[in-house]
């Protein structure tokens, strides 16, 4: 079958999509996982492995009772993982939900995300994105035939959106505003005024807050600031378990919201991935709101990324000391404007990083990727790599700017 025959068969909506940006480092990625000389500022993956505890655990139990592990559950997720989640969303934000309505299991925080996007936008319809915001949300309002409308956040009001501007952009056609917090890419955290001046424009206006939550437990001198304490009706949570429990592979999230919206998500994964993994959910199920958890992040977690964090933010400081670079108060990156040293030489960002990559085998993620603002700026991850390949990747950024980008 030729071309165009093949082209006549898909849907028209296909046009719209593109594959995401990050796609195009993958293969930079995978190839930074298989050499040495490769360092990797680039992903979002946790380079921890899970609590010792949930895995031994999983293998015992995987031995005594294998049946439990090869099931399906209900659309929703089991309910007694659907309870253990209930009670971990209680202790760390102090909000109640119902396990058996207001709860939903996912494949992770993008399966949720879609389902929420996918149960609200019309084509036509309006969604709120920061600029810059992660960068997985935009093809799926594209395949929606949604629009989607910027709200500028700037480093010099520590990346917190305006509330005005914000105001400013709501008209009828808009359905929500979807922020996240931590932020990917800027490691902000929302303030607790901005916060609560969001869900109550929001409420105001009749429209949803969908708040990416992936982050939430990558927190370094301050808390999360939880949206659904302050209006838990307005507010769509949507969750992961990659990074906190360091278990991207299960590929599991959960999407916390009053009962319409999870009747709604229900009714749309049920065509799409039928249900989440059991395997996942039962070793997690002992994870969940337990001294495991709690000493996990405690111990493990927070002390490791924190130190990566503050040792790259004093290798910038030390070899690029006009960086006026900002710490980052969650996640696992930081948002470094380098357009002062890159100048005119390249178009766009993405050209900077493949060219970096060619020159010097370092991995950075540009800056544009998540939106017009950053537009300069790159994302560097710094829970991928030890301390001393940290500085090695520094040096090796900054003799690229000394040298082959001037």
């Amino acid at each position: 079958m030729d071309k165009a025959s093949l082209s006549r068969l898909f849907s028209k909506q296909l046009s719209k999509l593109r594959l995401s940006p990050i796609r195009k480092v993958a293969a930079m990625l995978d190839e930074a996982a298989s050499k040495q000389d490769i360092i990797s500022f680039g992903g979002g993956a946790p380079s921890l492995l899970p609590p010792k505890e949930l895995i031994e655990t999983f293998i015992e139990d995987l031995e005594s009772n294998p049946a439990d592990y090869f099931k399906y559950t209900s659309t929703r997720g089991a309910l007694a993982f659907r309870e253990k989640i209930a009670q971990d969303v209680k202790e760390y934000s102090g909000v109640d939900y119902d396990p058996a309505k207001e709860i939903i299991v996912t494949e992770g925080s993008t399966e949720g995300i879609f389902l929420v996007l996918a149960s609200l936008l019309e084509e036509g319809d309006e969604i709120i994105l920061t600029d810059p915001t992660y960068l997985g949300y935009s093809e799926i309002i594209s395949m929606f035939k949604a629009k989607e409308v910027r709200i500028k956040q700037l480093k010099e009001h520590g990346y917190q959106p305006s509330l005005e501007e914000l105001e400013e952009k709501i008209n009828s056609k808009t359905k929500a505003i979807l922020i996240n917090t931590p932020e990917n890419p800027t490691g902000r955290i929302l303030s607790s005024d901005v916060a609560r001046g969001i869900v109550e424009i929001a409420k105001d206006k009749g429209i949803f807050v969908i708040v990416d939550e992936a982050y939430k437990h990558i927190v370094y001198e301050k808390e999360n600031t939880y949206l659904q304490k302050i209006d838990k009706e307005n507010v769509i949570s949507v969750c992961s378990f990659s990074k906190e429990a360091s278990s991207p592979g299960f590929r599991l999230g959960y999407v916390c919201a009053n009962e319409e919206v999870i009747t709604n998500l229900e009714k749309i994964k049920q065509f799409v991935t039928l249900c989440s993994n059991m395997v996942g959910q039962k070793v997690l199920m002992n994870y969940l709101a337990s001294e495991i958890k709690r000493r996990y992040l405690k111990e493990v977690v927070i002390p490791t990324y924190r130190a990566r964090r503050d040792f790259m933010l004093k290798m910038i400081r030390k070899y690029l000391p006009d960086s006026n670079v900002s710490t980052p108060e969650g996640g696992f990156y930081v948002f470094l404007d380098l357009r002062p040293w890159l100048g005119n030489k390249f178009e766009n960002d993405e050209d900077v990083m493949f060219d970096l990559f060619k020159r010097k085998k370092l991995v950075i993620i540009p800056g544009s990727y998540f939106g017009k603002m950053g537009k300069g700026s790159f994302r560097l991850t710094f829970v991928s790599e030890d301390l001393d390949r940290i500085e090695e990747g520094i040096r090796r950024l900054v003799d690229y700017l000394e040298t082959d980008a001037v």
